[in-house]
């Protein structure tokens, strides 16, 4: 009976998971959140879960026979969860080649399976010991690599935008250390069961461990399902936003020659330091964003300004206090949105993402991205993309 119900358990969840796949695939390229990486997990699991749940069942004789692929093609789910990690914590989707370094050990380890399968001389005690031996290794390393990357920056990201921040984070935080948690449990009952199987024991928990693994999975898969924000990314995550309580300044209304009031003796020498400078120190500023486009580099700083356009930090901090209607970081990103703009403007979304256009123009984030577009915009960058007729 309880193992009806663990097939059952099993067969369920990787159908809901094979659900969440398909969600995620159709809703990529609006969240942050997921990526290639969490898909080929997802596949793997569903697909395992539902070989079990299926296997309880019915007679799956003609399948079972390459059931000796199927655990080292299972393996590449460990690398794939780092590299999850990874691309989430620097909050872009990484497509880079060079990443296909960590599928190297799961695919040597499928080789030596098919050739154990096939030639007799593959088959042998030691071959066993030293293959279960870096096949637990591998678990570990990646296991421990995983941890150590959420320690050392899931409370250290920066974002461009305070703004979004607080929320942003502790919606980040709350997904990563909820998946954290379930993957080392997950882990270490593998690493315990392949163990178990290399001495000829029991596996651990029996049948239980699959229902464990079941539920575990199933609280992964509702978690999804039951947090928008999560599974559509920031389109959703844009209804819990405040809505910008100034309309978007203009551009012409961005600079001023005179100066405002100003506050405090120190800045009225610097004021009669630099009356004379301010319409030259404004047209350079003007002409160098307009033609070099500066704030590309998201680590343009003041003192960059200040280096490339020879004008000490202490007149340009000047400038920006009173005779700017912006701060630096304000000025900087509606420069950004600017481009951001042009961009959509020339089809840059015909061939690439959101998420490419954010980092083309400057921002570290996609969310950043996002706050910043819809506060100078009054539109996320989906809408104001639709709306322009594209």
């Amino acid at each position: 009976m309880l193992d009806q119900f663990s097939n059952l358990m099993s067969l369920f969840v990787g159908f809901l998971g094979f659900l969440v796949v398909i969600f995620i695939a159709m809703s990529y390229k609006w969240s942050a959140l997921f990526n290639m990486y969490l898909l080929v997990v997802f596949l793997l699991i569903s697909f395992r879960l539902t070989h079990f749940g299926l296997s309880g069942f019915y007679n799956l004789t003609a399948f079972n026979k390459y059931s000796y692929l199927l655990g080292p093609l299972y393996l590449v789910a460990i690398p794939s969860i780092y590299l999850y990690f990874e691309s989430l914590f620097s909050d872009r989707i990484y497509l880079n080649r060079k990443r296909i370094i960590h599928l190297l050990f799961p695919v040597a380890n499928l080789l030596l399976n098919v050739l154990q399968h096939n030639f007799l001389i593959f088959n042998s005690n030691f071959i066993d010991v030293i293959q279960t031996a870096l096949v637990l290794l591998f678990i570990m390393s990646y296991c421990f690599a995983v941890v150590y990357l959420s320690y050392k920056k899931l409370w250290s990201k920066n974002n461009d935008s305070p703004a979004l921040s607080e929320i942003h984070n502790a919606l980040m935080k709350k997904w990563a250390l909820f998946l954290l948690a379930v993957l080392i449990i997950l882990s270490f009952r593998l690493v315990y069961a392949i163990y178990s199987e290399a001495q000829e024991h029991v596996k651990i928990f029996g049948f239980q461990s699959s229902i464990i693994k079941s539920v575990l999975w199933l609280l992964v898969f509702v978690t999804i399902l039951r947090t928008p924000e999560l599974l559509y990314g920031y389109p959703k995550l844009q209804n819990r936003l405040p809505e910008p309580s100034v309309n978007p300044i203009a551009v012409s209304a961005i600079w001023s020659e005179s100066a405002s009031e100003i506050k405090n003796s120190q800045d009225s020498k610097l004021n009669e330091s630099i009356a004379a400078k301010v319409d030259i120190y404004l047209t350079n500023i003007k002409n160098f964003v307009a033609l070099q486009f500066p704030f590309r580099s998201n680590n343009y700083a003041i003192k960059d300004l200040s280096k490339d356009l020879n004008i000490p930090i202490s007149h340009l901090s000047y400038l920006f206090k009173y005779h700017c209607e912006m701060s630096f970081v304000e000025f900087k990103n509606h420069n950004r949105i600017q481009d951001a703009v042009n961009f959509i403007d020339k089809d840059f979304l015909e061939a690439q993402t959101f998420e490419a256009l954010a980092e083309q123009v400057g921002f570290s984030s996609y969310n950043a991205f996002f706050v910043s577009f819809k506060k100078e915009t009054g539109l996320s960058p989906k809408d104001f993309h639709l709306n322009r007729g594209f």
